[in-house]
């Protein structure tokens, strides 16, 4: 004769096969989203640093190009090795407003790929030049 105790078994053993599979999947989904954001902070970050960098560049040090390499190399800090950014600048606006600008693209795979992620990031990041008047 069965007891209480041994369909009690059963029925955690149920419980257990119907949890586990939604249990995996918040886990599943909090570590490629966690690697997602973690990967994009990394990109603004490191094009807030290239950006401010051309802007206070002199004339002589090409603020492009300033802003390209410092951008890679504060990316490069990050020890993010599994995505590869592509840097890209430009410049916008007339005197006294010239704007100088930095874009990140960067394309991306979850490590997991059970929850659907985005499949790519990219930012841009704007800032006045420095050395400019201040305006009338």
């Amino acid at each position: 004769m069965r007891t209480y105790r041994s369909w009690r078994r059963g029925n955690q053993a149920i419980e257990f096969a119907l949890v586990m599979p939604v249990l995996l999947a918040v886990v599943a989904a909090t570590i490629d989203w966690g690697f997602f954001w973690h990967a994009k902070f990394h990109l603004v970050n490191s094009l807030h640093v290239g950006a401010r960098s051309a802007a206070f560049a002199d004339a002589d040090g090409v603020p492009l190009e300033v802003a390209t390499s410092v951008a890679g190399a504060t990316f490069a800090e990050s020890g993010l090795n599994l995505i590869q950014p592509e840097f890209t600048s430009g410049f916008q606006g007339a005197d006294p407003d010239v704007m100088v600008w930095v874009t990140g693209a960067a394309s991306f795979e979850p490590f997991i790929g059970f929850i659907p992620t985005p499949s790519g990031v990219e930012y841009t990041v704007t800032m006045r030049m420095g050395d400019q008047d201040a305006g009338p």
